[in-house]
């Protein structure tokens, strides 16, 4: 089973990465893809695939860091919280900040640019396939952002594996984006299995 598994985590991995190759900091990092199929292998262990109960907070995927020398976590200090509203949606809700409060940016800094992206994957059901990309585009200032609520609409019925993404990047002076891996994090903010 285990082996059976590695192959449908092996499959998994490569549609998501496909479809949030925009939002990767090093898309074709083989580190970074051999991690990303184990944490999804990982997750689903010895279990049956076709059996499987809904969860929430997936194991070894929540969390997973596209980038290992970087994490959002680290320079975005803001609870962002997914939501399942029905089998064809999702919300990510993103509480009022003051930008030179909730994120720790590099001097220089402008501007920070939030790509965030969820797909939704399901082997019994590839038409059950599909992504959804929202960016921000963040002063970096001590103005207040209003709360966002951003809908997701994704397919979100029985069998689907559904993964949200966040990544980050920070604008200096002149346009130029900090190229430091430290400054180029990509993390997984939700992961759940309906």
């Amino acid at each position: 089973m285990r082996s059976k598994n590695f192959g449908i985590a092996s499959n998994a991995a490569k549609i998501f990465r496909q479809h949030f190759a925009s939002c990767l900091p090093f898309p074709g990092n083989l580190n970074m893809q051999c991690r990303f199929t184990g944490a999804i292998a990982k997750w689903l262990g010895t279990s049956d695939a076709g059996n499987l109960p809904a969860e929430e907070n997936l194991g070894y995927i929540s969390g997973f860091a596209f980038n290992a020398a970087g994490s959002t976590a680290a320079l975005l200090k803001l609870p962002l919280t997914v939501t399942k509203e029905n089998d064809q949606l999702l919300r990510l809700h993103i509480p009022a900040f003051v930008p030179a409060t909730a994120i720790l940016a590099p001097e220089q800094t402008l501007q920070v640019i939030a790509r965030i992206a969820a797909a939704s994957w399901n082997r019994g059901e590839p038409n059950q396939q599909k992504s959804v990309f929202h960016t921000m585009e963040i002063p970096y200032n001590n103005l207040l952002i209003p709360a966002q609520d951003i809908p997701l609409a994704l397919p979100a019925s029985r069998g689907c594996l559904i993964l949200t993404i966040l990544s980050l990047q920070f604008i200096h002076t002149g346009g130029e984006h900090d190229s430091r891996t430290r400054y180029c994090p990509c993390n997984v903010i939700d992961a759940r299995y309906c």
